[in-house]
């Protein structure tokens, strides 16, 4: 929350302790003029928290008395067009949320936040500058994990793996039972590959910039390589065939299923995927489910590493009256 605020906030205190005491009096008049800043978001981004469980407008009353922050909501299909729409027209919201992948389109009419106490306190922003300058603040850090039930762990005698090679020997052992499928993998909607396919290249040493990197490696695919090394782990890996006899053959929904109903003991997926679980299982079921994160590595001396991403930037646009 105290990152939420310090993205809104008006430096009045600091502005205060610079100012002779002639300007003074004219920041307590600013101070006591009404404003109302608006606030859109979409769907899936913790609105839910931000509107009501914890609300954002009542929060910044308190360090604000005189600004009345107006939440909306749109509903995530329709957000980056309703956005485009109103940029075009000049009357985006003074604080919006910009999905990483329409950051690079927003970004000539975006404030840019470098100097910001908000910038300097995140953990990613830095990591997210487009051409020097911090467009948008990361609202929050994305975690992958493997869920599993914890009963067919403890009925099958496994343990949380901690290295690749304890990961492939579990998911052979589940496999050997015969009773449930290891992994559930709807790959018939190619996204669900993602934790796999799209992941594991970062995983492995070197993985770290590997796209920047490929732009000026001749052979970015050669033996060696992070994508190389990533694949023939994966490839192996697949031959074990722990998504069962045909996991192109169905899609998300039935692999969500496979693994509410215990027909799958693991499904990789981000921490999203617990408020689907939530809907899904009673509560006392719900218990049944534990997470861990892939271990991609060959031994346990080597560094544990794992992935995380942002997907949200709150931003403000330059022709904000109280950016």
């Amino acid at each position: 929350m105290k990152r939420y605020l310090k993205v809104l906030g008006v430096g009045t205190m600091l502005f205060m302790a610079a100012c002779g005491d002639g300007e003074k009096k004219e920041v307590a008049k600013a101070e006591d003029k009404k404003v109302e800043l608006t606030f859109v978001t979409y769907s899936g981004t913790g609105e839910e928290y931000m509107m009501d469980t914890n609300s954002l407008a009542e929060a910044y009353q308190k360090v604000a008395p005189n600004v009345t922050i107006k939440m909306e909501k749109i509903p995530a299909t329709e957000y980056d067009n309703t956005m485009k729409i109103r940029n075009s027209a000049q009357k985006l919201p003074d604080i919006f949320p910009v999905r990483v992948v329409t950051m690079e389109s927003f970004k000539s009419v975006l404030l840019p936040l470098n100097e910001t106490e908000a910038a300097k306190v995140n953990k990613y922003a830095k990591d997210f500058e487009i051409d020097g300058n911090i467009y948008g603040l990361p609202m929050y850090g994305f975690n992958e994990f493997v869920y599993y039930r914890k009963s067919v762990f403890n009925e099958l005698g496994l343990e949380i793996p901690t290295t690749w090679g304890e990961f492939v020997a579990l998911s052979t052992k589940i496999k050997d039972n015969g009773t449930y499928v290891p992994m559930a993998l709807g790959a018939k909607d190619s996204w669900t590959t993602y934790p796999f396919n799209e992941f594991m290249p970062f995983l492995v040493p070197g993985g770290n910039d590997i796209l920047s990197k490929m732009a000026v490696e001749k052979d970015p695919f050669s033996p060696g390589k992070p994508f190389y090394t990533a694949y023939d782990m994966l490839d192996k890996y697949y031959n074990t065939k722990p998504f069962g006899e045909d996991p192109l053959g169905y899609g998300w929904d039935q692999e969500k299923s496979m693994f509410a109903s215990k027909k799958a003991a693991m499904l990789a997926s981000g921490q999203w995927f617990y408020m689907d679980l939530e809907k899904e299982m009673p509560k006392e079921t719900l218990e049944d489910v534990g997470v861990f994160v892939l271990p991609v590595r060959e031994t346990k001396e080597d560094p544990f590493r794992y992935l995380v991403s942002a997907e949200v930037f709150l931003s403000i646009p330059k022709y904000s009256k109280n950016a």
